[in-house]
């Protein structure tokens, strides 16, 4: 199975100190679009894990992330994008299995796709957390610079130093393709 994870905020849309608390403050990156298109046409599925922590705070209800998550659904399928299987934690405890940087909800994708270990699967995303997630799942960490990316680099420079570093979800994309990176997967 061809597979990739992804975090959601700074990475398929734009982040907010604020949260995304309605469809409406959904704003999907282009070149986010873009790059879920070329894994659909690659036949590579796509899945999400997003911490959530404004559903335990009650600045947002689970009735709503669904709405904006049927929104991502639809803007994705509109552009050529396939289904994306989404996880998300709703705690805001650090201490939580499923709340990144652990690996709850990487391992609950492991076991969606039938895999029986992350090895080979790439997860990118735009915080130091994500790249923490990554390692302790066993999958290929990944970072990007939209969304904190810029900022995760330059504050975690020497962690950070063999983590492939991208501007954004497409070129990463295009990199793993390119790179054959899926050739033998």
């Amino acid at each position: 199975m061809k597979l990739i994870l992804l975090d959601r905020d700074g990475v398929i849309n734009q982040d907010r100190a604020d949260y995304v608390k309605t469809p409406e403050e959904l704003v999907l990156f282009p070149q986010a679009l873009q790059a879920l298109q070329l894994l659909e046409a690659r036949g590579i599925k796509v899945g999400i894990c997003t911490n959530q922590a404004g559903i335990e705070k009650g600045i947002y209800s689970e009735e709503d992330l669904s709405a904006i998550h049927q929104k991502m659904q639809k803007e994705v399928k509109k552009n050529g994008g396939g289904e994306l299987k989404i996880e998300y934690c709703s705690s805001a405890d650090d201490n939580h299995p499923m709340r990144k940087p652990n690996p709850g909800m990487l391992i609950k994708q492991m076991k969606n796709f039938a895999l029986t270990s992350l090895k080979n699967v790439p997860y990118i995303g735009d915080d130091y957390k994500d790249i923490q997630v990554a390692k302790r799942a066993g999958a290929i960490p990944m970072l990007v610079g939209t969304g904190k990316g810029y900022k995760t680099k330059e504050k975690y420079a020497k962690e950070l130093e063999n983590i492939a570093f991208f501007p954004d979800l497409l070129t990463a994309v295009e990199y793993l393709l390119a790179s054959g990176f899926y050739k033998d997967n």
